[in-house]
Parts: C-alpha cells; structure tokens; sequence
C-alpha cells in the first residue's frame, strides 16, 4: 500500500484528499476492511471497505478535515490500516499563520533589548512568552515584518494577561506616518488578539511593532500580527432582515443592523421603498467608531392597494453600501427550482454526488468533496428585477466558504456563506436586475462538502430612490 497526498502545507478549517493504493496480489478478489486513525478533533471521511480485484490496485480516497482551533505550524499524523498491508502514516502540516510574528522567532524579526525572562505562561498558539525583569526598565521587545504589498493592515498584539503584569503596557507602532503609542493593560485583557489600530503600510517603509519598558511593571510578550484588510474589512456592514410576507395596507418593523468596519463612519442611512408605500423614518444619523455597531428599527407599510402574490423591494444605504430585500404580499410567488429539475439550467462541473440531505421539498441535494474541486452554475434565464435565494442543508463536514456569485445586469456580487453554521432555510443573496444570460455560481476555496438544494427567484416592483 502507498499514500498520495493533493496538498503540502494546509490551515486550520482545510481540508486535505489522500488517496491509498491497495495492491492484491493474490490470485482471487478481496474485500477488505479500511481504517484510519486521526488526531483527536479532526474529522475524516473514508469507505469502510475496498473490494480489490486479482492482480489489481484499488484507489482509496480519504477526506481529513482540520479543525478550526488546530495550531498554526503544527503536524498531525493520519494513520491508513488494510488487512495484508502495512500501515501507512502521513504527516498533515499545518503552515505557519503569515500575518504573525513571535518570540520565538529570530533576529530581525523579533528582537529584545534589556533584561527579558522566559515565562511559564503560554502565548499565542500555545508558545513560550517571554517577560521583563520586574523593577528594571529601558528594555524593549521589537517585532518587525517584512510588508508584501501596499494597503491598510490592522496591527494588533498577543500576550498573556496575569495579575503582576503592568497596567500601562507601551506599544510603539511605527508606520510611513510617524509613531503612534498606545497604553495596555496587561492585567485585564489579552489571551487574544488586541487591536492597536489600523494603519497604511508599504514595501521598504517602516513597519515594526515595539513594546517599550517604561515603567517598573512586569511587560509581557508573544506575538503581533499585521493583517492585510481588504474592502469589506474596511467600509461598514449594513445588514435587513426583511420578512417573506406582509399584509396589503399593515406596516412591518424590521430592524437594520450597522457595523463600521475599520474605519470610523459618521453618516447617515437613508431608506427607499416603492410607490405607494412609505417608511419611517426615511434617514438616521449613524455615528460609529471602528468596530461598533448598532441597530436602527425602520417601519414599512404597505399600501391597501398592494397587489396580492407580488414581491416588492425595499432598501437601504449607507456609506456607499446598500442592503435591499423584498417581501410578498399575501402569498408569495410561485417560482421555487431545485437541483437537477431542468428549470433553470443547473450545470455541475467537478467530482459532485447526490446527497442523503434532503432538499426544501423533501427530493436530494447535492454536494461536492472537497468543495474546492466543484462549482455549480444556476442559468434563471429571466430578466428584470428580481429578489435571489437559495436553499442548502446544513452538515458539520460542508464548506465554510460557499460563496455564491450572480452576475446580473448591472455586474457581479458574491455573498459567503459557512454550511456548516447556516443552512436548512432560505438565505437571500440580495435584489437585482437580472438580464437572459445572468447566473449564480456555486464555489467554495476550501476542502469542506460544497453543498447545492435550491434556487427562487421572486419579481419584484423596484424601490424608488
């Protein structure tokens, strides 16, 4: 027996293929039973048995999934056992986290000055941390990264908290625009990762995190991360819950909930219905530091004269960033499709198979191991505007990186979703103008079952504003 592996290096959440080739070299077929042992809380899914004709060698393929909480640079073994074969043992390996550095790296990128002590406390990923000589000050600890491209990176800091350390830890983060000091209290937060700003970084400029000692207290250190940000890190997240259904001439309160990304917002949300109906109120002030959110409750009502079994759109923007939603009046309409029925055009390319899970409307779904290998094309062929959902079941080995792309009339927009945390209802994707040739495609960028139930597509008379 031999293994093959499909990846080297993975993360945590990844998972990895391995494929066993079971040789039988006897002169008559066999069936033999196929074992594999894994560290404790990763989870694998191979066969039980392999048949294996005379003379022949027969593919064993097995499906490893690393755990969430799996440490950065790690190994773990998995063990392959066969009746008449040896057992086999392949190494996973765990690649370090790029974004961090730790003291337990070398000079440049990390470095001391003054009197520092290895402590018995664990740091981030469970690695040694290191601590000043308590009553001497002057020292510093330095951890310097090298940049790879131009962009904003949230810097931030992991140390031990413990009740000697000191309540106002420095830390220097020196960036193209100068210095910038901020105070921590070691003594009531940490154990994670705390957040010392956001700042514009560049290849070749300065860059480096310093904790300096500058009072008497005991400082403590292990890592600081650099995390590139990209544009959903940095605008705000407007989120709607619109309902399925709504009443001709009721009102309905829907709460909005507004998170500022990385950067402060100080705005304000303004709100879009159709024709006849009305909203309250029609804008809010936002104010928000990074980070913060709030909830801001809008009233729609329906006119008296809304039509029954029709959708309607409303909306709502902020900073740049809209969420829109619809809801049906009465009923709503009839236009539910799911996998392999034909209407619309479900296309499947990659190593897909139906599912035991079953769909909105008690048939198969389908799903797609590793996700990474499969995609799924949704072809509505109608146009006009037009509220997108989808249905998938929920399973604790499915992708926690299903994104969904429509391209529509107006150009493409992707929403993510983790399966493993959502699934078994209806999930928007969002409003729009659908033009004949518009698709939704099914991807997914990690190892996890990559998993398809159902697609509606609603009509919808449009917001107005």
């Amino acid at each position: 027996m031999s293994l093959e592996r499909d990846q080297q290096l993975i993360a945590p959440d990844d998972t990895v293929t391995i494929t066993a080739l079971v040789a039988n070299r006897g002169p008559a077929a066999v069936e033999e039973t196929v074992e594999v042992a894994v560290p404790a809380g990763w989870s694998v899914d191979h066969p039980d048995t392999v048949a294996i004709p005379s003379g022949a060698v027969a593919r064993v393929t097995i499906t490893v999934t690393v755990p969430h909480q799996a440490q950065w640079g790690s190994t773990g073994s998995v063990t392959v056992g066969v009746p008449g074969s040896r057992d086999l043992t392949s190494a996973i390996v765990i690649r370090t986290d790029p974004s961090v550095l730790h003291n337990e790296l070398a000079w440049p990128e990390y470095a001391e000055q003054g009197e520092w002590l290895t402590s018995g406390l664990r740091g981030w990923n469970n690695i040694t941390t290191r601590y000043s000589a308590e009553g001497v000050t002057g020292g510093s600890a330095r951890w310097v990264p090298v940049i790879p491209s131009t962009g904003t990176y949230e810097v931030s800091v992991w140390y031990p908290t413990h009740p000697s350390s000191t309540t106002e830890a420095t830390y220097v983060v020196r960036h193209p625009g100068g210095d910038s000091v901020t105070l921590v209290d070691q003594t009531s937060t940490g154990d994670d990762w705390v957040r010392l700003g956001v700042f514009a970084l560049e290849p070749g400029a300065p860059a480096e995190v310093i904790l300096d000692v500058v009072n008497a207290g005991v400082h403590r250190a292990s890592a600081a991360r650099f995390r590139l940000l990209g544009e959903d890190d940095l605008r705000p997240m407007v989120v709607m819950e619109v309902p399925e259904l709504i009443e001709a001439g009721a009102s309905v309160t829907v709460p909005v909930q507004v998170r500022a990304g990385e950067l402060k917002v100080a705005t304000e949300l303004r709100a879009a219905v159709p024709a006849g109906w009305t909203v309250s109120p029609v804008s809010a002030p936002v104010e928000l530091a990074p980070g913060e959110e709030i909830e801001i409750t809008l009233t729609f009502t329906a006119p008296a004269s809304a039509s029954p079994g029709s959708a309607y759109e409303v909306a709502v923007f902020l900073d740049g960033v809209e969420s829109r939603g619809a809801t049906a009046v009465g009923t709503p309409p009839a236009v539910r499709n799911v996998t392999g029925d034909g209407t619309p055009v479900y296309l499947e390319t990659g190593p897909w198979k139906p599912s035991g899970l079953l769909n909105v409307d008690g048939s198969g779904t389908r799903y797609c191991t590793p996700g990474r290998d499969g995609t799924a094309v949704w072809s509505p062929a109608v146009t006009g505007r037009h509220l997108v959902r989808v249905w998938f079941p929920s399973d604790g080995a499915s992708s926690r990186t299903a994104v969904h792309t429509i391209s529509h009339a107006e150009g493409t927009a992707a929403t993510t979703f983790d399966q493993r945390a959502t699934g078994g209802s209806w999930e928007a994707l969002g409003v729009f103008e659908l033009a004949q040739e518009s698709t939704v495609t099914v991807t997914a960028s990690d190892g996890g079952a990559l998993r398809t139930g159902a697609l509606e597509v609603w009509p919808v008379v449009p917001a107005e504003g």
